[in-house]
């Protein structure tokens, strides 16, 4: 289990290592290789070794080991050389009022009427209805609030 860990977290760990020496200060004392530079990098994040599962009992390591298998199968993991791409926004015109006039006669998707207040995803593009019930179903939150927890995790900006 512990391997599995080492070997899917290092790039975890050495993110976490440079916000923790960004954000505090702190300074890194280097780097090295292999096991080494993971004992390192849990000592300065202050982490216990070998990740803490030494300590664990009977039941949660069944799941972590269960969990490492289900990732270790998956054949679509990302390869941690390429890296993520940040997010990103969609794609504005140059003028506010563009954005207005080009979604005065579009329709929410959820309740296919024409908003009153519309807002617009950030993230995406898709027009919500903003400050009205029309979406809002047996006290549901709002249809921004459910559109950002379905697009963008829960955070998601949108153009009012």
């Amino acid at each position: 289990v512990e391997e599995v860990l080492e070997e899917m977290c290092g790039s975890f760990l050495r993110r976490a290592v440079l916000l923790r020496a960004c954000l505090l200060g702190v300074k890194w004392p280097g780097g090295g290789a292999g096991e080494w530079e993971r004992d390192a990098m849990l000592g300065f994040l202050r982490l216990p070794g070998k990740f803490g599962l030494g300590s664990v009992d009977g039941a949660v390591k069944e799941l972590v080991v269960g969990w490492c298998r289900q990732i270790k199968a998956t054949p679509t993991l990302p390869d941690p050389a390429v890296g993520a791409s940040g997010p990103s926004l969609f794609a504005l015109p140059e003028w506010y009022h563009d954005v207005l006039k080009a979604r005065l006669k579009e329709k929410c998707q959820r309740c296919n009427t024409l908003p009153n207040e519309p807002a617009v995803c950030l993230l995406c593009g898709t027009l919500v209805c903003a400050g009205n019930d029309c979406c809002k179903k047996d006290g549901e939150t709002g249809e921004c609030t459910r559109h950002a927890i379905s697009c963008g995790a829960g955070c998601a900006p949108f153009l009012f």
